[in-house]
């Protein structure tokens, strides 16, 4: 049976945001996140801001206007696209959406764990205050204030400045950084407007002074997929987070 026209330009609308982002007709769960950004102002997908999402969503936009019963999915069996009624669109996407939220809850403490990880073994050092500086004529890092070799390299070598650059009062102060970045993050609150009907679906009055009495449930001022992002970003700089499936998300395949 023929494509129906309309279900056929959303679905290549679609795929269009997947080619710009990630450089694939359909990469890993690319119906839901167009659906995110559909309902978000400045979103961001991987690596991909809004000036360079605004035409593409707005092609979605258009088709979407037209067929407006439908959404298009991946289909598990067979791989491919298929339409599906937005009623029961709505209702994965939701799934979609508090697995994510759990996701990032889960990643949070791991991410958590490894500050104090990595703060412990700068602690451990004899000097964990200190801070320390690279002779390359000699080939020596020595500490500043207790006058001491840390270690020696050879002259000139390169990876005595980097040592000494991440020394145990760097290291430390940059773990305090972190986690105030993070606790600043997971302290933002959802949109609360004025007019209760334009406040977040996602907002609560315990913690973000509001809720809307119409709508609850998915997050649409974007601070979910803020807060999804950014932690994400932080994580990807300690080790022993698990962030392989966040590196697909985060850069484009193939750039």
């Amino acid at each position: 049976m023929p494509e129906h026209a309309g279900l056929k330009a959303l679905r290549l609308a679609i795929s269009g945001v997947s080619q710009l982002v990630h450089h694939t007709d359909w990469s890993h769960d690319t119906e839901y996140e167009v659906w995110r950004l559909l309902q978000e102002d400045h979103g961001h997908w991987g690596q991909t801001g809004p000036a360079a999402l605004e035409q593409p969503l707005e092609r979605v936009r258009s088709w979407r206007r037209r067929v407006q019963h439908c959404w298009i999915v991946i289909d598990e069996e067979t791989g491919r696209q298929r339409p599906i009624d937005i009623r029961s669109w709505l209702t994965l996407y939701a799934q979609w959406a508090v697995a994510r939220r759990d996701a990032v809850t889960g990643m949070v403490d791991r991410l958590r764990k490894e500050m104090d990880t990595v703060e412990r073994l700068a602690a451990a050092h004899r000097h964990p205050c200190d801070s320390w500086e690279f002779d390359p004529a000699v080939g020596e890092i020595r500490d500043l204030y207790n006058a001491g070799t840390v270690a020696s390299v050879g002259k000139e070598d390169p990876a005595g400045e980097h040592m000494a650059r991440h020394d145990p009062a760097a290291v430390r102060a940059r773990i305090a950084c972190d986690r105030m970045l993070l606790d600043d993050l997971l302290a933002e609150k959802h949109h609360v407007a004025d007019d209760d009907a334009y406040t977040c679906p996602a907002a609560t009055t315990v913690r973000d002074g509001g809720r809307n009495p119409y709508q609850q449930g998915l997050c649409d001022c974007g601070l979910d997929a803020r807060t999804v992002r950014r932690v994400q970003l932080l994580a990807l700089g300690y080790e022993d987070v698990d962030t392989a499936t966040l590196r697909s998300g985060l850069w484009p395949t193939g750039a």
